[in-house]
């Protein structure tokens, strides 16, 4: 229900400030709510140890006050202009970027660390790519 009573209060405020192209009550369903809650997925399969999660990009309270709702027993925070000034600073302090990433690397060989890995599931059968 809160969800649903969100939904609607974003698309009052977006028909007034042109918040996003969400204008019918099933995009904003799909596109904001619901891609909002996808992230629970990551929270609950990585199993963070934590119940701390900011939000570094909201954009019209989104995925941030979706997943407020439905994990009344996270903090959840979004990130403000003086937390990303900060974290700006501190990124600079770090210096020049390190050595750029290898276009390509032959099978059996690993990057130098540290580095990140994803495992995907396969495409679906007749995906482009699949098979």
């Amino acid at each position: 229900q809160r969800l649903k009573e969100l939904m609607h209060a974003f698309l009052e405020e977006n028909a007034k400030l042109n918040l996003s192209g969400m204008r019918t009550e099933e995009s904003c369903w799909t596109g904001n709510i619901l891609d909002s809650l996808a992230f629970m997925d990551l929270v609950f399969v990585s199993r963070l140890g934590s119940t701390k999660l900011i939000d570094i990009g909201t954009g019209g309270g989104f995925p941030l006050l979706p997943l407020a709702i439905a994990m009344p027993d996270f903090a959840v925070r979004a990130m403000t202009e003086t937390d990303r000034g900060a974290l700006f600073r501190f990124l600079r302090s770090l210096g020049p970027a390190g050595t750029d990433a290898p276009a390509y690397l032959p099978p059996g060989q690993e990057p130098p660390l540290p580095y990140v890995e994803w495992h995907l599931p396969p495409p679906p059968s007749g995906a482009p790519g699949a098979g």
